[in-house]
């Protein structure tokens, strides 16, 4: 259903419900049982945000996971929708940080699957009891976001290579202590900033060269150079030079394979934690002292806003080292505690 719901997200509807009622009979709930659940039966005269809260709270449940909250890509409006619940008719301004690839089936038949990460090492989602508009999710705290780069915008893309460069600057300047060498750092932030992504379904952004990225961001530097002008800082021309080994590499290299896979950046902050020194890719909407989760069911860590006893919910990110179930390691080790978030 939440596969359904995502690659129908960018379709049109005069009727806001019809977002989820018209692909109900699509999705495989409809053929499970001859009564469907109350939250999928279509009722035009309940009002809209009821609607999107219970469909979002039925998939949670129901899944076991919380896939449907990656839905959430798009800036919110918290006096219409509790933090939450799918705008299922909302804009779309990025995109998510899991992706789709061709996969075969034993038929022969081939279909698109979602391929995604695990953050909570495989933990199924553990939903609290709370009223209608607040929902209890369990889950640890891992850190606190201390500091956030500019919003990335897919207009900026053909240029984005200055941003790239001041992410490795801060990187270094607040996170460098956890890399031993500039090439595992800038290794993090190669793969941060593209969310690890794939395009060819086979091969992850890991999986190649650093070589690439290192052609891409000379490009950078040579494009700032030629630019500089009286009023452009020379120190910091010199700062970027130094953070930027020779490049010597062993095969070819084209910046052009990075530049293809920077489309998840669009709309995106680089962001920083404190006391853990992590370095990750969140939505445009974070920022300074929001706090970096791992929830009970998430494919990735999610970011939450404190809001008195409550939080909202701010969407999810990509962390270098906490994508495959680190953290969790880390909890079942005792080094993290267990909490109810109430997002509201």
């Amino acid at each position: 259903m939440t596969t359904l719901l995502n690659k129908a997200r960018r379709f049109k509807a005069s009727e806001p419900r019809d977002h989820v009622y018209s692909l109900i009979g699509l999705a495989g709930e409809a053929n499970k049982s001859s009564v469907l659940p109350t939250a999928l039966q279509a009722n035009y005269k309940r009002p809209v945000q009821d609607v999107f809260r219970d469909i979002t709270r039925y998939i949670i449940i129901s899944s076991r996971n919380l896939s449907i909250l990656t839905l959430i890509r798009y800036n919110p409006d918290w006096n219409k929708y509790p933090s939450w619940v799918v705008d299922f008719a909302g804009d779309v301004l990025w995109e998510r940080i899991s992706h789709f690839a061709w996969s075969a089936r034993a038929n022969g038949w081939h279909c698109v699957k979602e391929m995604t990460n695990d953050a909570a090492g495989g933990l199924p989602v553990e939903v609290q009891h709370s009223s209608d508009d607040i929902l209890a999710l369990k889950g640890f705290r891992v850190d606190t976001i201390n500091a956030t780069c500019a919003v990335m915008s897919s207009s900026a893309l053909p240029s984005f290579g200055s941003q790239a460069l001041i992410a490795l600057k801060e990187a270094w300047q607040r996170v460098g202590a956890r890399y031993t060498t500039r090439e595992t750092l800038a290794r993090a932030v190669m793969v941060t900033l593209s969310a690890d992504w794939n395009l060819t379904g086979q091969e992850r952004m890991t999986d190649q060269s650093i070589g690439h990225f290192w052609a891409y961001l000379w490009e950078a530097y040579n494009r700032l150079h030629d630019e500089t002008t009286p009023s452009r800082d020379q120190a910091e021309l010199e700062e970027y030079a130094s953070l930027l080994a020779k490049l010597e590499p062993d095969i070819p290299v084209d910046a052009n394979i990075y530049r293809l896979h920077l489309d998840t950046a669009c709309n995106r902050r680089v962001f920083f934690t404190a006391d853990k020194a992590y370095i990750g890719l969140g939505p445009s909407i974070m920022q300074k002292n929001d706090i970096l989760c791992i929830l009970f069911g998430g494919a990735t860590p999610m970011v939450l806003r404190p809001v008195g006893d409550l939080y909202r919910f701010i969407g999810e990110c990509y962390v270098y080292d906490l994508m495959s179930g680190e953290a969790v390691r880390d909890w079942q080790e005792g080094h993290y505690t267990t909490e109810a978030f109430c997002l509201r």
